[in-house]
Order: structure tokens, then C-alpha cells, then sequence
């Protein structure tokens, strides 16, 4: 038997892999105009994460999704100054699109509810990324926050691990509280 450890690093080593991948890509385009789009690795894990199938007759795993989100966080926070503009411009069209498909199918508050310790942390952390995005995404998926709201107080009141509570305790926070009040704890002790 295995340690969970050297899973979860080999989990965030492929995530930066495909971060810095992106990342490349973006480059190239930056100084060229002939990199294949079509084939890219960015291409792939927007398909991956806003597809509601990997195939035909397999619905597409949560896990594998969230994985699929945060190659996306993680190559928004390692790409160039100069290359955030052309990847907001290749990921944001597509997760704009599918948002509203990611809000009712409620991929972070399934992941939440039913989800291993780390997948519901890679939950929490995801529904913090997309409370702090753009406008038009935070509009999509206000419906859900209701439900969410109900997830996070449970999670705070039950659940037995002291991350996945604080982490929840901040984003309840950021639901219930005037913006001001939460953009100052936020700002005291980031997620």
C-alpha cells in the first residue's frame, strides 16, 4: 500500500505540467501566428473542463474536472505579464459559454457534498476563483449560491478537517457579509 502524499504531488506536478504547457503555447502565439490552435493543450483542457462528456457513453468524472480547472488557475498565475491578455482572450469566451452549464450541473457544490477531503478543498478553491472573477461569471452563477451558502455553513459547523472549514468559514463569509466587511478578511488572511 501507497501513500495518498506521492499521489496528490504527482496530481499537482501534472497540473503544472499542463499549466506550463499552456503557458508555452501562449507564448508562441505571442510571437507567432502559426502554432496549430485546434491541437493545442489549452484547447484540451477547456474541452475537458466544460464538456459535459468525455465520450460518447462515459459522463466526464468530477475529479478529473476539477483537475481540468485548476491546470486553468494554475496557468493564469504562471503565464507572462504580456501573455495574460491572449490567454483571457482564448479561456474566457468558452468558460463564458459554458458557465451556465457548469452552474447547474454545480460541479464545485457536488464536489463539496460528496467529494474526498482534497476534491472538496479543490472544490472550495474553485468556487473562490469563480466568485472572484468577472462580472458576467459571478452572474451565472448567483442561482447556485443559495445552495452553496447551505453546503459551506454544514461544512463549517461538521466537517472534521480545519482547512476545508476555514476555507468554507471565508467563503461564507464573502456569500453573507457586505463586500467591504469580507473584502477586509479576505484581505487580513487570504485564501
Amino acid at each position: 500500500m501507497f501513500s495518498i502524499f506521492p499521489v496528490s504531488k504527482a496530481q499537482h506536478g501534472c497540473i503544472d505540467c499542463l499549466a506550463l504547457m499552456i503557458c508555452a503555447e501562449v507564448q508562441a502565439l505571442e510571437s507567432s501566428q502559426d502554432v496549430a490552435v485546434e491541437s493545442s493543450v489549452l484547447t484540451y483542457t477547456i474541452q475537458q473542463l466544460t464538456s459535459d462528456k468525455m465520450s460518447e457513453n462515459a459522463a466526464c468524472p468530477l475529479p478529473f474536472r476539477l483537475c481540468m480547472a485548476n491546470v486553468l488557475i494554475s496557468a493564469c498565475q504562471k503565464v507572462s505579464s504580456l501573455g495574460k491578455h491572449s490567454l483571457a482572450r482564448r479561456i474566457l469566451p468558452a468558460l463564458l459559454q459554458s458557465v451556465k452549464v457548469m452552474a447547474e450541473s454545480e460541479l464545485s457544490i457536488k464536489a463539496l457534498k460528496k467529494g474526498s477531503e482534497k476534491e472538496r478543498i479543490a472544490a472550495a478553491k474553485l468556487m473562490a476563483s469563480l466568485m472572484s472573477s468577472e462580472e458576467e461569471i459571478i452572474e451565472s452563477i448567483s442561482t447556485g449560491l443559495a445552495e452553496a451558502k447551505s453546503v459551506l455553513a454544514k461544512i463549517v459547523a461538521t466537517d472534521s478537517s480545519p482547512e476545508l472549514q476555514q476555507l468554507c468559514r471565508k467563503l461564507l463569509l464573502c456569500i453573507t457579509s457586505p463586500l467591504e466587511e469580507a473584502f477586509s478578511a479576505l484581505a487580513k488572511n487570504r485564501l
